[in-house]
């Protein structure tokens, strides 16, 4: 039996680590893929899929304030 492990869990609050205005977003579905883990997260109207390394659990500032 497979075991599937994953930095981030579904309702968690993440930030895309490119995105200008760090919305908030939440994980709404985790899907694994050979290789990677591939996170469906939504804020508002805004939904997006995006690899672990795209997100982190703390807003980036300096990304913010450019």
């Amino acid at each position: 039996m497979a075991t599937f492990v994953s930095k981030y869990d579904f309702g968690d609050i993440v930030y895309l680590v490119t995105d200008p205005d760090q919305l908030k977003y939440i994980v709404c579905e985790i899907e694994f893929r050979p290789g990677a883990v591939v996170y469906h997260v939504t804020s508002g109207r805004e939904s997006c899929a995006a690899y672990e390394f795209e997100l982190s659990h703390e807003p980036d500032m300096v990304e913010k304030l450019s």
